[in-house]
């Protein structure tokens, strides 16, 4: 499953332990998942279930890792 490919490389990126190649490789699969998403009917990707007197309460942290500023210096695929 490509969704398990993502987490997996995405680790790797965090670690900084892709090549360039490697980074090029991953952002190909999110892209190509992202279409997916957008693609399919989303009865098929999501099953959604009504939860009765729910009250959101959102915790913004800015913490999200963004592996593309972490592997900047990786440079350009070349093969």
């Amino acid at each position: 499953m490509k969704l398990q490919e993502i987490y997996k490389l995405g680790a790797l990126a965090v670690k900084g332990k892709l090549t360039a190649c490697d980074l090029d490789k991953l952002k190909g699969i999110e892209d190509d998942f992202t279409v997916t998403l957008f693609t399919t009917d989303t009865n098929a990707n999501f099953i959604v279930t009504e939860i009765t007197d729910f009250k959101w309460n959102p915790v913004l942290i800015s913490d999200y890792i963004k592996t593309d500023i972490l592997n900047y210096n990786k440079g350009k695929c070349i093969q």
